[in-house]
């Protein structure tokens, strides 16, 4: 059994790390939204849109959390 002490220490860790976590992904998810409202602004205005732009800020987005959450559950391993 671990001593309290330890035990303690090991639960401010992992609520650290789960807010961090946690703040990450909310991050990607505003800049989600902030992004979609951009292309359908575009789309009313009947300016171009252009779909590689949207797509690649999905695809930095979800690196950005997919990074996060591996860091996130790697902390459990030490």
């Amino acid at each position: 059994m671990l001593p309290i002490d330890e035990v303690q220490t090991k639960t401010r860790e992992v609520i650290a790390n789960t807010v961090e976590l946690n703040e990450t992904v909310v991050h990607g998810a505003v800049k989600a939204t902030e992004e979609v409202g951009v292309f359908y602004k575009r789309i009313i205005e009947g300016k171009p849109t252009d779909h590689y732009h949207i797509t690649n800020a999905f695809k930095k987005i979800l690196a950005n959390n997919i990074a996060a959450a591996q860091q996130y559950f790697r902390s459990f391993q030490a």
